[in-house]
């Protein structure tokens, strides 16, 4: 056997992928149907995909895309939808669910992945913050990421997006809000019930204006401490930084957070607040 028609054979080998199990075919199938049907639906597809080829093999999953027709329809489209979702599931099948309202006046397009009452409450309060320009919680289920206008301002906007989780009644852990600021200065932050404190959002606020800073990531995380990280463009501002970040626990409890400081010739100072 020659090298060439063995690297072949290996090729063919590492790129042979099943077919989608026919009775998961047919499910997606009568799933877009039956959507389709439901007041309110501009159209639905559904997909089979592999969970993970290499690490899962054998297990698939149902990609279910909606579009609904208006901003409105968000209040009753989760509710009709719920039961024929519940009904796949209890046949086994594993949906993941993209339910996409689109904006209108005041209202920001809104994607779902998750359609309990707390969490469609949430993005509903959520997509009316007239910061706010997109709402996606498809790939963020169950929090939601809001797309913020570039004149957002952390310490202002706190309030109300923790309104939204209080909308939620805890269904929503989180909210993460993004932006891109002056000369592309990149800022992502999750905002739950209980953090950042407000000493901590004026420091990430602070940290935000820096001419220096290229990106600023403070997010919450489910199993572990909030954690935030900073790319800077001078040297010297990384411990700059790190006193903003511990200066906001001196006047009260802990922030309760590790941080990551990068600077631009390879830099990197780490700590907790």
């Amino acid at each position: 056997m020659t090298w060439l028609t063995l690297a072949a054979l290996t090729l063919a080998a590492c790129s042979f992928r099943p077919d989608p199990p026919q009775g998961s075919l047919q499910a997606a199938a009568d799933l877009a149907d039956s959507v389709e049907e439901l007041r309110g639906v501009q159209s639905a597809e559904a997909a089979v995909y592999d969970v993970d080829r290499k690490d899962k093999p054998g297990e698939w999953y149902i990609q279910l895309i909606v579009d609904a027709d208006s901003p409105s329809d968000i209040t009753s489209l989760p509710v009709a939808l719920t039961p024929l979702i519940k009904d796949a599931q209890r046949h086994g099948h594993t949906i993941r669910l993209a339910l996409r309202f689109p904006g209108g006046p005041g209202i920001a397009p809104t994607s779902l992945g998750a359609i309990s009452g707390g969490s469609v409450r949430t993005a509903i309060a959520l997509r009316s913050i007239p910061e706010v320009l997109s709402v996606d919680g498809t790939s963020y289920a169950p929090s939601l990421h809001a797309s913020m206008a570039p004149s957002t301002t952390l310490t202002t906007i706190l309030p109300a997006v923790r309104g939204t989780l209080s909308e939620g009644g805890g269904d929503v852990p989180w909210v993460t809000v993004a932006w891109t600021g002056e000369v592309t200065t990149r800022v992502s932050v999750g905002i739950s019930s209980a953090w950042p404190s407000e000493e901590l959002a004026i420091a990430l606020e602070n940290i935000g204006r820096m001419s220096s800073l290229s990106y600023l990531y403070a997010m919450q995380r489910a199993d572990s401490m909030p954690f935030i990280t900073a790319d800077l463009t001078k040297s010297a501002d990384i411990t700059v930084v790190a006193d903003l970040l511990r200066e906001a626990t001196k006047s009260g409890i802990p922030a309760e957070a590790h941080f990551s400081l990068n600077g631009p010739n390879g830099e990197h100072l780490t700590g907790t607040i």
